[in-house]
């Protein structure tokens, strides 16, 4: 949903201020509230997440709540809140419910024709616990997790320097970096984030454009094989660990699931047309109906769905009435392969930036 009401634009700056006097301090970073706000600390920051739209629904706070509408009418009390109008949210202890996932931080609302936007606004440092924590898991070792954080941050920050006319700077599914709150037992996720406060990868001084996924398959992937744009810290890179669960996959499907799919019938071939040079899927053939025509690989991935077919870098035939499609990796392959950053820290006892030296050749990691 996109909003362009100036009104609404201009709410966001009014409002978007700090917590009336006297109330707890927000951070959990650094562990108990003895401590100070991580937005003082040098680099932290307030990110803006997007982290629902739809219906109203329901914010759930343990303690007391003030809800103050761009009206400028206010609401004080405690348990579950359910907006009727655009305004602010904000929890004495810092952290609301929502969703069943615990966030920290205050919440923007917006409303556009009954459709509600909530943009939590959280402490960077903090978000990045829950993005590194869901991203990868925090059982690898600390060095990977490490690499996860200052990736993971520096694609926040690019994301931000984008966002200045937005009512949010981040999403937080898949299609950005998953965020779905806090979680129990993240004590190793948040000393990685620690250790690597405010350090971000940098590129001639500027802050770089990063990408990750889970698996490589074998060979990173060029931005501009993807993309087509060519960055020169994002090249196609060796990367032969098969100790990942996703390096080897298979996918089985029904013609017609395939042709439902496809929005296709009657389909009597399906052939690879063309590759790129880390040997990934470029364009697909389809002879369906006694029609020919090519599809992008990446879109022939997104119908089929990502999480079933799980990288392009995949080889496939039609064995009767089914599609057979036998594959490596796991996502787009750009940038940073989370599975072998995890058995370089692991096997080889390589640091995180060593690790992001080898992903991201030419860049720096630097303290922001």
């Amino acid at each position: 949903m996109r909003y362009v009401s100036i009104v609404i634009l201009a709410f966001h700056f009014i409002v978007s201020c700090a917590p009336p006097v006297g109330w707890k301090d927000r951070s959990r970073l650094f562990g108990p509230s003895t401590h100070s706000s991580s937005k003082n600390f040098k680099g932290s920051k307030n990110i803006r997440v997007m982290i629902y739209q739809g219906n109203a629904t329901g914010i759930a706070s343990e303690g007391a709540f003030e809800f103050r509408s761009s009206k400028n009418e206010v609401v004080k009390s405690r348990g579950v809140f359910v907006p009727t109008a655009p305004g602010k949210f904000v929890s004495e202890k810092g952290e609301f419910t929502l969703n069943k996932n615990k966030y920290y931080g205050d919440v923007m609302i917006y409303e556009e024709n009954r459709q509600f936007t909530y943009v939590n606004i959280v402490p960077l440092e903090e978000y990045l616990v829950s993005v590194v924590g869901h991203e990868m898991s925090p059982k690898w070792p600390l060095d990977a997790l490490k690499a996860q954080a200052v990736v993971a941050r520096t694609y926040a920050l690019q994301k931000v320097a984008e966002s200045a006319d937005k009512l949010y700077d981040i999403g937080g599914t898949t299609k950005d970096q998953v965020y779905s709150g806090n979680q129990d037992g993240d004590e190793v996720v948040r000393r990685a984030v620690r250790e690597t406060l405010s350090q971000v990868i940098t590129y001639k001084g500027e802050i770089a454009k990063v990408f990750y996924h889970s698996c490589c398959g074998g060979q990173t992937a060029s931005s501009s094989e993807v993309w087509k744009e060519d960055l020169p810290y994002l090249p196609q890179k060796e990367c032969k660990f098969t100790d990942s669960p996703e390096y080897n996959w298979e996918l089985v499907l029904t013609k017609k699931e395939v042709e439902d799919r496809l929005g296709l019938s009657g389909i009597s071939k399906i052939v690879i047309k063309e590759r790129t040079e880390s040997k990934r899927v470029k364009s697909i053939g389809i002879v369906a109906g006694g029609k020919s025509s090519n599809m992008p690989a990446a879109e022939f991935r997104t119908r089929l769905g990502v999480e079933k077919l799980r990288s392009t870098r995949f080889g496939m035939k039609i064995s009767g009435n089914r599609v057979v499609i036998k594959g490596h990796g796991y996502g787009h392959g750009v940038g940073l392969c989370q599975w072998c950053s995890k058995i370089m820290a692991e096997k080889r006892s390589m640091k995180y930036q060593s690790i992001l030296r080898y992903f991201f050749p030419g860049t720096k990691v630097t303290r922001i």
